[in-house]
């Protein structure tokens, strides 16, 4: 069995970062080189955090280390592991480290590589290795196989660099180094085009493609792990490809970096070219994953019969077939088809029980059909499986709140607390159920908790509420009280209680929402818009600007009520009833095709409302008959919306 052989960034010259990223892309080609040759090869590197806390950065040695050095490195990290192996005849540890020092010169690069052996600490041999242009393609394969020879490794294919241009393998030595910092999480943000060198390098050998495989890995790490420009990648990847050509690895990152730009349709089109045709993947299971992922961009994008088609391919993987099923009954739930998307669930679940999706999936059926009993066992179930996603812990734990199961939810929101240490909101939803169970002491050491995880400003509405709720239980008994009858048949029983509370309170912004509601109903006009303006002073409430939105208007105040509308749709872009209220903001000031855009989002969101679809009928019959001219009355009466009679939630 070979050994295990470690390769430590090259050293470099203090302040010397542009050499230091290619001694990092070089310890990567080397790695990369010697597993082609089925050998088991790590990096060892690590990150340091500056004195002040303000910067982390890799680490960087400025001088060559010696034996006795790398030794420490690699025992420190051996010790570093939490995992014995369970036969360590089969699983030796590093014997070979090749490590070394870089340097850049006027045309090249100028490398000293060392070989230690770990076990007996000393020096096995060093070599010496100068690249420039010229005879670069000759040298480079050279320097890799003495660096081979040295460590003692035989038999070992030549290395192919893919270029014969020094400077553009230069370039994809620093596009590795790129990735290798994104995946860290330590590249350096003062770095204002994270593509500059890839594309620098395709410019110099148009015919590169192992810099466009390299360049597509560092778009993927970019953009999907570390939350970079989806576009931006895109654009880069254009470029480099219109000059390389795609291949299907190419066009797998491309479907990737659609999705993650929320272009989805284009995205499955794209997988698909995986499953069949010029760009077919060549293995059956990069195939077979192709399928399963056109089928879930095909879902994204509303187009489930074309999501069905493809995710029957995907189940033909043994190893996929779980997932392709559950995708399928999204598929089947977007067409409307709930009794074949729940058994498709429950059909992945007797094949995996543990499987996530499809659990999660079964819960959030059965709550859209109010069935909290069935909901609740999904739920349940769900929560006894190891390692769960923060968000799902978090959805668990607010259902058995919202839904009154108060015992549960503490339980729930325990274990998230416990699985995900340090998590304010863990703690919010804990004091929240014990407040409504009356355990109003626990709730404060729960929001003390909360706050010295996040800090008081960070939660500070939730927690104030909650806090209030905990040493003045009286007053969340009073605003429930004063709720029935605002939503009730005697609204003006509400305003003094309300104006009590709000008075006893000045933060207390639900109360004065409630107070707005109810003079609002009254048609109080200028009165509700006073409730309403300081329920949402010194905070963002999406609700109260899309009451605001229908105030100004009666008040005969369009500019104030398109910034209200403005306002609230920038917070949630996503409600049907707070886009339709933007669009007919903007009509009512006059900006027709924007309110013509808007109002067909509306009806996309919610194709069943009525108002939306009488307020289009407005805009369409102005847009041909009196081309975006004329009153705006008849709209103004659909500004404010029919709203919802019902009561908010107590505590949350």
């Amino acid at each position: 069995m070979n050994p295990r052989i470690a390769v430590i960034p090259f050293s470099t010259g203090p302040n010397e970062s542009r050499a230091a990223l290619t001694g990092r892309g070089l310890a990567l080609e080397l790695i990369e080189w010697l597993r082609g040759a089925g050998l088991e090869t790590v990096l060892l590197t690590a990150t340091h955090t500056d004195d002040d806390g303000g910067r982390r950065a890799l680490v960087a040695f400025s001088e060559p280390l010696d034996a006795q050095t790398i030794a420490d490195i690699v025992a420190l990290d051996e010790g570093e592991s939490d995992e014995e192996p369970e036969d360590i005849t089969q699983a030796p540890g590093i014997q070979t480290v090749i490590s070394g020092s870089l340097r850049l010169t006027p045309v090249g690069l100028a490398a000293t590589v060392e070989i230690t052996d770990t076990v007996a600490v000393y020096s096995k041999g060093s070599v010496e290795g100068e690249l420039v242009p010229g005879n670069f393609f000759e040298a480079v394969q050279k320097f890799f196989n003495d660096i081979a020879q040295q460590a003692g490794l035989d038999k070992i294919e030549p290395y192919d660099p893919g270029t014969k241009i020094y400077k553009a393998w230069e370039h994809m030595l620093l596009t590795r180094a790129y990735k290798l910092a994104a995946e860290l999480g330590v590249l350096d943000p003062e770095i204002p085009q994270p593509y500059k060198e890839p594309l620098a390098g395709i410019k110099l050998d148009p015919a590169y493609k192992t810099i466009r495989d390299r360049a597509g890995e560092l778009a993927l790490t970019l953009v999907i792990e570390r939350g970079f420009d989806a576009h931006q990648g895109l654009k880069a990847m254009d470029e480099i490809t219109r000059a390389t050509g795609h291949d299907w690895k190419s066009w797998r990152v491309r479907a990737q970096l659609l999705s993650a730009a929320g272009k989805h349709a284009e995205s499955a089109r794209t997988f698909v070219r995986l499953v069949k045709g010029d760009n077919q993947a060549p293995e059956k299971s990069a195939q077979y994953q192709a399928a399963l992922d056109a089928g879930r961009e095909f879902n994204a994008a509303g187009k489930h019969d074309d999501a069905v088609r493809l995710l029957q391919r995907a189940m033909e993987s043994r190893e996929l077939k779980v997932d392709a099923i559950v995708e399928s009954g999204s598929a089947y739930a977007g067409l409307n088809a709930e009794v074949v998307a729940e058994r498709l669930w429950q059909r992945a679940l007797e094949l995996d029980s543990g499987a996530v999706a499809a659990r999660l999936n079964l819960a959030h059926h059965y709550r859209n059909k109010d069935d909290t009993e069935r909901a609740a066992k999904e739920y349940a179930k769900l929560l006894e499986v190891e390692g769960l996603p923060r968000d799902m812990l978090a959805e668990a734990a607010e259902f058995f709140f919202s839904h009154q199961l108060y015992d549960t939810a503490v339980a729930a929101a325990d274990q998230f607390a416990r699985e995900y240490p340090g998590d304010p909101i863990a703690h919010v939803l804990k004091a929240s159920a014990f407040n409504a169970l009356g355990r109003h002491p626990e709730a404060i050491n729960e929001l003390n908790q909360a706050e010295l995880c996040a800090g008081v400003s960070a939660l500070k509405d939730i927690v104030t509420r909650q806090r209030r709720y905990a040493e003045h239980p009286d007053s969340e008994k009073r605003l429930r009280e004063l709720a029935d009858f605002v939503f009730g048949e005697e609204v003006g029983k509400a305003e003094e209680g309300l104006r009590t509370l709000v008075k006893d309170y000045p933060d207390f912004w639900e109360a004065s929402m409630l107070l707005g509601i109810t003079l609002r109903r009254q048609e109080r006009w200028e009165d509700a818009r006073v409730a309403f303006e300081q329920a949402r002073t010194g905070r963002d409430v999406p609700g109260a600007d899309k009451e605001l939105t229908g105030i100004y208007s009666k008040l005969g105040q369009p500019e104030k009520a398109l910034e209200c509308a403005k306002r609230a749709f920038d917070s949630t872009p996503d409600d049907a009833e707070i886009v339709a209220n933007y669009a007919a903001a903007l009509l009512e000031s006059g900006e027709m095709a924007e309110a013509y855009k808007h109002a067909k989002r509306a009806e996309e969101l919610d194709p069943e409302d009525a108002v939306t679809r009488k307020l289009l009928d407005i805009i369409e019959s102005k847009y041909l008959k009196r081309g975006f001219v004329g009153s705006v009355a008849a709209a103004a009466r659909y500004l404010t919306r029919k709203f919802r009679r019902k009561k908010p939630k107590g505590n949350g």
